[in-house]
C-alpha cells in the first residue's frame, strides 16, 4: 500500500509521484551510505546526498528522478511523519497498532543512527576538550614547578650570601623563614589543586570513553533487530 501523498522536492521531482517502494529505496540508500555520520551543512554531508539521489536516478526497478536537495527533504519529511506518528500512538492508550512495515523499520534505525551519530560527535569534541584541559593543567603544573626551583635557587643564595658575610642572625631571619614557609605552602596546595584537577579530568575522559563504547554495542544490536525483522518479513 502506498504513503498518504507527500509534496515532492524540488524542479526535477515536480513530475514524479513518491509511493512506498520509492521511499524504501531511499531508506536504503540513505542507511548504506550514511550521510548522517557527518556534521549538518559540511561538504562532506552534502556529498553523501549527492551520490544518494545520483544512485536512486541510475535505478532500474523503480524509476526516480531526483535531485540532491530532493532526496533530503524527502527524507526529512519521511522521518518528521514516523516521529509524529509515534507520539501520537503513545498518547493514544488502548488503540491497537498496524504491523511495522518494512519503511517504518528502515526510517526507524535511520533516526536512530543519525541521533547515536550526533551523540558519538559531542562525545568526540568532549574527550578534545578534556585533552586540551589536560595540556593545559600540565603546562601550569611545569610554570608552578619552574617558580618554585627559582625561589628556592633564591632563598639559597640569600643564605649563602649571609653565610659569607657572617651577618648577625635577628629579626630579619625569622621573617625570611616565614616567607620561605608560606611560599612553600602555596606551592604544595597550588600542587594538590593541580593533581585534583588533573584527577577529575581523567574520570571524564573515562566516563565520556564508556559512553561512546556502550552507543555502540546499542548501534550494533539495533541493526541487528533490523536485519531480524528484515528476514522474518521475507521468511
Amino acid at each position: 500500500m502506498a504513503n498518504a501523498a507527500l509534496p515532492a522536492s524540488g524542479r526535477r521531482n515536480a513530475t514524479m509521484e513518491w509511493t512506498e517502494i520509492h521511499d524504501t529505496l531511499l531508506c536504503r540508500e540513505v542507511l548504506l551510505e550514511e550521510p548522517y555520520k557527518y556534521k549538518k551543512g559540511s561538504n562532506e554531508r552534502g556529498k553523501k546526498w549527492t551520490e544518494i539521489a545520483e544512485a536512486l536516478n541510475k535505478s532500474e526497478e523503480v524509476k526516480f528522478k531526483v535531485t540532491q536537495r530532493g532526496v533530503r527533504e524527502r527524507m526529512e519529511r519521511l522521518q518528521k511523519r514516523q516521529m509524529e506518528k509515534k507520539k501520537e500512538e503513545e498518547s493514544a492508550s488502548g488503540i491497537a497498532v498496524d504491523d511495522v512495515t518494512e519503511l517504518e523499520t528502515l526510517i526507524d534505525e535511520i533516526i536512530d543512527q543519525e541521533k547515536l551519530a550526533e551523540e558519538s560527535r559531542d562525545s568526540e569534541g568532549a574527550l578534545k576538550r578534556i585533552e586540551a584541559d589536560k595540556q593545559t593543567a600540565e603546562k601550569m603544573r611545569k610554570e608552578a614547578m619552574e617558580r618554585f626551583g627559582e625561589t628556592k635557587k633564591r632563598s639559597e643564595d640569600e643564605g649563602n650570601q649571609g653565610r659569607q658575610t657572617k651577618r648577625r642572625r635577628s629579626g630579619n631571619d625569622v621573617v625570611y623563614l616565614k616567607q620561605k614557609a608560606e611560599k612553600e605552602k602555596e606551592f604544595r596546595a597550588e600542587e594538590l589543586a593541580l593533581k585534583k584537577q588533573h584527577q577529575q579530568q581523567e574520570a571524564a575522559k573515562q566516563g565520556q570513553i564508556l559512553t561512546i563504547m556502550q552507543q555502540q554495542q546499542q548501534q550494533t544490536a539495533a541493526m541487528m533487530t533490523v536485519i531480524e525483522r528484515l528476514l522474518s518479513k521475507k521468511s
